[in-house]
C-alpha cells in the first residue's frame, strides 16, 4: 500500500500537479506543493506574465548570491539568517527587505536554494505563514547552472 502511494505521488510530482504533500509538514493549512524542474522554471521566467503570476524566491544567503548570481527576477529571502521571514508582519518585512514587496498570500512562490534542502524548509515556513500555492525547484541553483540557465548578478 505504501509503495502504491509513493508511486502515485511520484506520478503527480512528475506532472507538477498541486497536491497535498507529505514531504513537508506544510503547517496547519491546506497548502499544496508543486515540484519544479529546470524546464518549468525556465518557462516561468520566459513568460510575459512573469513576475506577476509567480514569485521566484532564492533562499540562499546574500554572500552566495554575490558569488554566483541568481535566477533572473528572483527575490532573496535568506533562510539561514532569517528563517521566519515569511511570517514577518509588513513593517518587519520592509525593515529587512527594503524595496522588495512582500509576496501576497495568494501569490504562487517557487522557492530554490543551492541544492534543494533549504528550499523545502523555507516552503514549510511559508505554509505556516499562510501561503497556499508553493513550489520548490528541486534541483535548485546547482541544477540551474548545470543546465546553463540565465543568471543575473547581485
Amino acid at each position: 500500500m505504501l509503495k502504491a502511494l509513493q508511486q502515485t505521488q511520484t506520478r503527480l510530482l512528475s506532472n507538477r500537479q498541486f497536491h497535498t504533500s507529505n514531504l513537508l509538514k506544510m503547517g496547519n493549512t491546506p497548502s499544496s506543493l508543486k515540484l519544479y524542474d529546470f524546464n518549468s522554471v525556465n518557462a516561468i521566467i520566459s513568460s510575459p506574465e512573469y513576475p506577476k503570476n509567480v514569485t521566484l524566491v532564492d533562499v540562499r544567503e546574500p554572500s552566495e548570491l554575490q558569488q554566483s548570481g541568481k535566477i533572473p527576477g528572483a527575490i532573496n529571502v535568506p533562510y539561514k539568517s532569517q528563517p521566519t521571514a515569511f511570517k514577518y508582519d509588513q513593517e518587519t518585512w520592509e525593515e529587512n527587505f527594503a524595496g522588495v514587496p512582500k509576496p501576497a498570500l495568494d501569490q504562487e512562490l517557487v522557492i530554490y536554494c543551492a541544492g534543494g534542502v533549504r528550499a523545502k524548509y523555507a516552503a514549510d515556513i511559508a505554509a505556516e505563514a499562510g501561503y497556499e500555492k508553493l513550489g520548490v525547484y528541486t534541483g535548485s541553483f546547482g541544477d540551474w547552472v548545470n543546465n546553463k540557465g540565465k543568471t543575473e548578478s547581485v
